[in-house]
């Protein structure tokens, strides 16, 4: 049986892909707008795996799946990240693992 998604987690991951899609959405209907890095990857990804030739940005449900598509990953990390927390760069330089003492 599946387990129960995160709502905090996963409302997290939908405004992280909102914005996301949005910046890709500007940068395409205005040149000078621009990306920032993490959406330049994003875009670089989403194109060389050829989602923008099965779904045009200015489509009906593009907006839909486009987001879906960005978010389960990015909900997936947050999730793993809740589970299991990186260490504090503390924790790093003092060489503590969680749960020892």
């Amino acid at each position: 049986m599946a387990e129960k998604m995160d709502k905090e987690l996963k409302d997290l991951a939908i405004d992280w892909a909102e914005k996301i899609y949005n910046n890709i959405y500007l940068a395409l209907t205005d040149p000078s707008a621009g990306m920032n890095p993490e959406t330049v990857r994003i875009y670089n990804e989403l194109k060389d795996w050829g989602w923008f030739d099965l779904v045009d940005i200015d489509g009906d449900k593009s907006h839909e799946i486009i987001l879906k598509l960005l978010a389960m990953p990015r909900y997936k990390q947050l999730l793993d990240h809740k589970k299991n927390p990186p260490l504090s760069k503390w924790q790093k330089v003092m060489g503590n693992r969680p749960g020892s003492k």
